[in-house]
């Protein structure tokens, strides 16, 4: 097999592959004309492949959120190509979900594109969507804000990860202009076994049980009417009266119901 993604700016290559030439047992990645092996072993399954430029001045990329490479030479890219490129060494292979981020924070670098709003805000390996570290509530009112000086007509997406035995917490994610409140969250008082929504001061229980493990939450204001508002793909509401936003909310807000949960891979695309 020879198949890869790239994203670059057609000049200086920046791929991500699996080239059997350079290592049948294990992921590869080319850097212009040459092919290195990573240390990340193949498996059968979705692997993500990413390639971030926000630094400015390199390309990080990963496989799985493991970083493999660095390279200098390419700040930015202008074009996206995926498939096999290559004559010979043909096997059956698929590609899925495709974005481009305006935003994205994994958490791998720390709280610094964060504001506290209350308690002392910290990081954790314990259960992380992808890399090493994840933001974790592990205090009565824990929670961190992003304030994005401007108006968004986008989708966000973040992973919440939910200890579903837990009958005693109050931790949400809030995408919205900071006066109409557009939140999705695990709120006990509302339910204990189904996950819910608030719109202004109000919560509602959606239809989805809460079970352990990773959840994305997603607020869709691309439609310029509303917000359309998700759980693992599954609308659960969409409210009018809120057409963009310009602040991310996550953490737990209030005090009492407190237990531990984690946050982490929020992107606006």
């Amino acid at each position: 097999m020879q198949v890869a993604g790239f994203v670059d700016d057609g000049v200086a290559i920046r791929g991500i592959e699996v080239n059997t030439p350079t290592s049948t047992a294990n992921y590869s990645y080319r850097l212009d004309g040459t092919h290195y092996a990573t240390s990340v072993p193949r498996t059968t399954g979705w692997h993500e492949f990413k390639w971030d430029y926000t630094s400015g001045t390199k390309a990080d990329m990963y496989i799985d959120g493991v970083l493999i490479t660095s390279p200098i030479g390419v700040t930015n890219f202008n074009k996206i190509q995926i498939g096999d490129f290559w004559s010979g060494n043909t096997n059956t292979a698929y590609f899925d979900d495709i974005r481009i981020s305006d935003f994205f924070d994994g958490f791998e670098s720390g709280l610094g594109n964060w504001a506290t709003t209350s308690g002392t805000p910290s990081l954790s390996s314990a259960q992380v969507h992808s890399g090493t570290n994840s933001y974790i509530i592990d205090e009565d009112r824990d929670g961190i804000q992003r304030n994005l000086g401007s108006s968004y007509n986008k989708t966000v997406s973040m992973w919440f990860y939910d200890n579903a035995a837990a009958t005693n917490m109050q931790v949400a994610g809030f995408v919205d202009d900071g006066v109409a409140i557009r939140g999705i969250q695990v709120n006990t008082p509302t339910s204990t076994t189904n996950y819910s929504y608030r719109l202004g001061g109000t919560h509602y229980a959606t239809s989805i049980p809460r079970t352990t493990g990773w959840h994305e939450f997603k607020w869709d204001y691309t439609s310029g009417t509303k917000v359309d508002m998700y759980i693992d793909g599954v609308l659960i509401a969409s409210p009018t009266g809120v057409t963009n936003f310009n602040r991310i909310v996550i953490g737990d807000l209030w005090t009492g119901n407190t237990n531990t949960a984690y946050f982490d891979d929020i992107s606006i695309q």
